[in-house]
């Protein structure tokens, strides 16, 4: 009788205590989400990982069907080795350890194509955004000190030769910086 007096006490002693503890607690509510308070490398690493273990029972399931053709195929395509994923104990404990480490190392393939796509289409999508938000200076020739009109008739048969080499460039761009405008006229003529 005693003891279950004890216990009584000790279960309304806890009753109470659970009852009135949250009162004196603090406001656990979580949060609302914000993607701006999670750095991008976070981010980055929990989509890695997300799509590394998502891959991993269906690349698992793949290299177990390919593994069992392939041994099946090597033995003569034999009924003892048919196929069947969903068989419990066709392969040595060698064998599914090579087919796990072979879908864990593809699955994590996976997650870093995934990562390296994802790292390019933000560095692209920040190259676009930084170039669109330069701005252009348009001046005309005739306000511009530094330039050079350059007059050629749209009826001229100019052969430009189909491959040259470096010093050939070079040098045409050479004497073509180096011409006069009055030389220029001349060709022209």
């Amino acid at each position: 009788m005693k003891r279950k007096s004890i216990i009584l006490k000790i279960l309304l002693f806890s009753l109470i205590l659970n009852s009135t503890i949250p009162v004196f607690s603090e406001d656990t509510t979580p949060l609302e989400y914000d993607s701006s308070s999670m750095p991008q490398g976070l981010k980055d690493l929990r989509r890695f990982e997300i799509i590394t273990l998502g891959s991993l029972p269906f690349v698992t399931l793949d290299a177990g069907i390919v593994y069992s053709g392939i041994r099946w195929a090597n033995n003569g395509f034999d009924s003892a080795y048919s196929p069947n994923p969903f068989a419990t104990s066709t392969y040595s404990t060698e064998e599914q350890i090579g087919i796990l480490l072979t879908s864990i190392g593809i699955s994590i393939s996976i997650g870093l194509t995934d990562y390296i796509i994802n790292l390019v289409k933000r560095s692209n999508k920040k190259n676009r955004e930084k170039l669109l938000n330069q701005s252009i200076i348009i001046t005309p020739l005739s306000q511009d000190d530094t330039a050079t009109p350059i007059n050629i008739d749209k009826n001229d048969d100019i052969d430009f030769p189909e491959q040259s080499s470096e010093d050939e460039n070079k040098q045409f761009q050479d004497e073509f910086l180096n011409s006069s405008e009055d030389e220029i006229l001349e060709v022209k003529e």
